[in-house]
């Protein structure tokens, strides 16, 4: 039987985080905090609310393996190919025209998938020696996991079917390397000089000054007050003329802040920060 919890659990849970940890999830969809606190029940064999809690004080270590566990991570490399190619074929091209270094941050949940694509993107492009790339370091064990190439093995087929269709200049595998335990590692030097940068539940650390911001797949799990405010903090990190991209379920057209901003292609969500 899937483990379940009830909304009042899952504020108890939420109100004992705020306090122990400092992270503040409770303007996130109480559906989504639900079923994420029910995964990890389920992972762990954990039976109730009280039972996390309990974890959380006896082990002082365990918040960030909580982190990795509840946090949504990317699912697949190269994920909707088609807002690849166009980050490709238009975004990187205009960019490229007149802006060196490219300024470019990725402040989402991200397992290494999303950083992954990004950087084959941009090699392919002939830009990544021209761009300076920002990453979220919010779970240290994720961050390691990123550091040092790790990817799901069980996710290596699909990945190879995106880059097909995202067009990829070259075999995929040529950016892995094999290990001894017959597993593929990500080419870490390709993320040598990427900067890690602390991130919290309310994406409110600062990059500023940035061409181009990826946010995609995680307006999807908040309340529309945190959509605004999350917003307006990235509008005001990214330059006049910069571009936001969101996931293809997600858009601005609802928020006031989204005024300041350009639909560049409805179906890849894809927005231009408005210049003046």
């Amino acid at each position: 039987m899937a483990a379940e919890i009830g909304i009042v659990e899952t504020r108890n849970i939420l109100k004992f985080i705020l306090e122990t940890q400092g992270w503040d999830f409770r303007e996130y969809s109480i559906t989504f905090l639900k079923r994420r606190f029910e995964h990890i029940l389920q992972l762990h064999g954990i039976r109730d609310a009280e039972a996390i809690m309990r974890k959380f004080s006896q082990d002082k270590s365990y918040f960030n393996q909580f982190l990795a566990d509840f946090i949504p991570a990317s699912t697949e490399m190269f994920r909707d190919p088609s807002v690849w190619r166009y980050l490709k074929e238009t975004i990187l091209s205009e960019l490229a025209k007149s802006i060196s270094p490219i300024k470019i941050w990725i402040p989402s949940w991200d397992s290494g998938e999303e950083l992954y694509s990004l950087v084959i993107t941009l090699k392919e492009a002939n830009l990544l020696d021209r761009a300076k790339i920002y990453a979220p370091d919010y779970s240290e064990l994720i961050t390691k996991n990123i550091k040092e190439g790790r990817v799901d093995p069980k996710k290596m087929e699909v990945n190879e079917a995106n880059y097909q269709r995202f067009q990829g200049k070259t075999v995929f595998n040529t950016y892995f390397k094999p290990t001894s335990e017959g597993t593929l590692l990500f080419k870490t030097e390709l993320i040598r000089d990427v900067v890690f940068v602390k991130q919290n539940a309310n994406f409110d650390s600062s990059v500023s000054g940035c061409n181009l911001i990826l946010f995609r797949n995680q307006l999807i799990y908040m309340n529309i007050s945190q959509e605004e405010r999350v917003v307006s903090h990235l509008r005001s990190n990214l330059n006049a003329g910069g571009f936001l991209v969101v996931g293809i379920k997600e858009n601005l057209e609802h928020l006031a802040c989204g005024s300041s901003f350009i639909n560049m292609n409805s179906s890849e969500k894809v927005y231009k920060r408005k210049i003046g």
